[in-house]
């Protein structure tokens, strides 16, 4: 398995300016996820990312140094790769992968590798760099993306794969675009990985304050803190039919929270002394086990939109009877 890092900040900084002291402990991790390691980094201007990609050990790799201090940037994602059983420490295999403007990286795996082949559009497969499962994902959310957004792509996705697939771990993944960083969380916690690792090895947490938001896969040892961020104004309307987003606004707030597989929607957002509680939970009505909930996140980047705009929510109504959650709404973490 593998370990994520997402990052979007007010205005350009370099990237382990960006990641607020977290670039050490993340990279404190690869001497396990020691497979390889990649970092997309949006450029704006309609521009592809900046990618760099290693498949040694993070830990172990100048370059991965040179990158954290000389990569300047606004929204950046960031992976270690723990390989697959079987599958090869090629540059083809490694994270994040690429298309356009867009970079995906994924934690988990899912069996067969190529289950969700009949549903990639014809044409992109022979462009596939690697043979992973995590590459097929993301070529099933780039065709997704043709006809939808991105929230809904990656809900999407992740539904085909649960109907598909023998098998899955985590469908936990980071998708960068042009104009903002999505996240998505999506555990089976009855799969072999789950049962091994425990509840909180699949777990994405994010820490927003007053010039970054960071995401991050467990493992980063970080403490709570207080975090003084900026209101969180009402982000651009959701597609037709989404379950109502819960979005904050006014005061100044300590924020922080995960994206969750409880079954419930847990408060953390506190403003003025006093506590929001969201009192919507989605069940599932396919899977065995009702606590397997989806959830997503996005962050615009300030080119993008009003710094601030942050939106979450579940995917319940653009995947039809799938189990999810409100996110914004979600424990305490660091």
């Amino acid at each position: 398995m593998c370990r994520l890092l997402g990052v979007v900040t007010r205005a350009p900084l370099p990237l382990d300016t960006a990641l607020d002291g977290l670039a050490g402990p993340f990279t404190e991790l690869s001497p396990e996820h020691r497979d390889g390691w990649g970092i997309a980094a949006g450029q704006g201007n309609g521009s592809s990312p900046l990618v760099i990609k290693g498949i040694e050990p993070a830990a172990e790799a100048d370059s991965w140094g040179r990158a954290l201090t000389g990569t300047v940037t606004d929204a950046a994602l960031l992976h270690l790769r723990l390989a697959s059983p079987g599958l090869p420490d090629v540059p083809g295999n490694t994270h994040p992968f690429t298309a356009g403007t867009a970079a995906f990286a994924h934690n988990g795996y899912f069996t067969p590798y190529d289950a969700l082949d009949e549903l990639i559009a014809p044409e992109l497969p022979a462009g596939a760099a690697g043979s992973t499962d995590s590459e097929r994902y993301f070529l099933r959310v780039l065709t997704l993306l043709r006809e939808t957004g991105p929230v809904d792509a990656l809900a999407r996705a992740a539904a085909d794969v649960r109907e598909r697939a023998a098998a899955y771990a985590s469908l936990n993944c980071l998708l960068l675009t042009e104009d903002a960083l999505y996240a998505y969380a999506d555990e089976d916690p009855e799969s072999e990985v789950s049962r091994r690792r425990g509840p909180d090895f699949f777990r994405l947490r994010h820490r927003v304050d007053e010039d970054r938001v960071v995401v991050a896969s467990s493992g980063i040892p970080q403490p709570r803190r207080p975090l003084d961020g900026a209101a969180v104004p009402r982000g651009p309307g959701d597609p037709p039919g989404r379950p109502a987003r819960h979005d904050h606004t006014g005061g100044s707030a300590q924020r922080s929270g995960t994206l969750d597989y409880a079954g419930t929607c847990q408060p953390s957002l506190t403003y003025g002394g006093g506590e929001h509680r969201c009192p919507q939970t989605w069940r599932s009505t396919r899977s065995p086990t009702p606590y397997a909930a989806r959830s997503w996140a996005c962050w615009p980047s300030a080119r993008s939109a009003p710094w601030g705009s942050w939106r979450s929510g579940s995917p319940a109504s653009a995947v039809p009877e799938s189990p999810a959650i409100c996110v914004s709404c979600a424990p305490p973490v660091w």
